[in-house]
């Protein structure tokens, strides 16, 4: 082990011990009566990365706003702080950051929300014999950021007041009309999102200029 990063072991035995919990709770879900079991749910550890990766997507986001008006005003005492970083370097790491999270998400079948940071099936029933299509996005802060993928739904199950599992076959490609209608119920999301941005704004703005 004589020369192995200290961080990379330490994240290979966090790993190793959330796939052990899931394994657990995965089991006791197997064993247990349904109206019981159905409790017993633990997000597989790519879920929990991509949750962290939306997190750190809302954080370099916010973070960039103050950033470029510490670069407008290099005399502003306020926003000094955030002087010896790029804007560039925010936007970097910001679009790596949603990349790893939107391809983590693609390739893994679980769907989880965690404090309004992961992935959420957004549903549109449609009358029968039209299947039920869902699709599956990143979400941080409770707004849907990019579609991920497609599926038709099969079945849904409620396992929680918040939550459902979705039996689900996944589609060769996004339907852009669902995906259309899901940002239309949403708007009222996006509405208070772009406030927020622009309060932001308006505050770091207005400290310096």
């Amino acid at each position: 082990m004589a020369g192995f990063p200290l961080d990379a072991l330490v994240i290979v035995a966090a790993l190793g011990l959330l796939w052990l919990l899931k394994t657990i709770f995965d089991l006791a879900r197997r064993r247990l009566p349904p109206a019981i079991g159905r409790y017993f749910y633990f997000p597989s550890p790519l879920s929990l990365i991509v949750a962290v990766l939306l997190f750190l997507v809302s954080l370099v986001a916010l973070m960039s706003i103050p950033t470029y008006f510490s670069h407008r005003a290099p005399d502003c005492s306020l926003l000094s702080a955030l002087q010896s970083q790029s804007v560039l370097e925010l936007v970097l790491y910001l679009g790596a950051f949603l990349t790893a999270a939107w391809l983590i998400a693609r390739f893994n079948e679980d769907v989880w929300l965690f404090h309004g940071f992961g992935t959420k099936m957004y549903v549109s029933h449609s009358e029968p014999p039209q299947p039920t299509i869902g699709t599956k996005w990143l979400v941080a802060v409770l707004v849907p950021l990019l579609p991920v993928r497609t599926y038709e739904i099969l079945a849904a199950i409620e396992l929680t007041w918040d939550r459902k599992e979705y039996a689900s076959k996944p589609l060769e490609a996004i339907d852009w009309d669902q995906v259309t209608r899901t940002v239309r119920r949403n708007l009222w999301i996006y509405a208070l999102a772009t406030l927020a941005i622009l309060a932001v704004v308006v505050f770091s703005g207005a400290a310096c200029l």
